[in-house]
């Protein structure tokens, strides 16, 4: 299974191309906005001659900011990092789209982004 490997390359890929900050746990005291790697979702894509894996991460944003502006704004940097292919360590990267963008009001006093991104890949020998 792939899935560690995936969200290290995503979270790496992230880190380093938009600004602001991202975390797989987010510390107390974080100051908004942020972003967050949620839920990996992994479904095996084997054919008769290779191991595969279809891998589902969701990216949440979150922004404190009046209005949806800020969300789309990161949305959008998040979009431009992950368009060049991901390296994933043991694992030939076949395909990688994002899938899916929501931007929602929450009960809170703030907005928050969904993107699903999804990575097809074949496991190497």
């Amino acid at each position: 299974m792939l899935q560690y490997e995936t969200q290290v390359s995503i979270y790496e890929r992230l880190s380093s191309g938009i600004e602001t900050s991202v975390f797989d746990c987010v510390p107390t005291e974080t100051i908004f906005p942020y972003v967050v790697l949620g839920e990996i979702i992994s479904v095996p894509d084997d054919t008769k001659t290779n191991s595969g894996e279809r891998i589902t991460q969701k990216i949440y944003i979150f922004s404190n900011a009046k209005g949806k502006e800020e969300t789309f704004f990161i949305a959008k940097d998040i979009k431009q990092a992950l368009s060049a292919e991901l390296i994933v360590e043991g694992a030939f990267v076949i395909d990688q789209s994002i899938k899916k963008c929501t931007v929602l009001e929450t009960d809170g006093d703030f907005f928050q982004g969904v993107i699903e991104l999804e990575v097809l890949l074949e496991e190497m020998e």
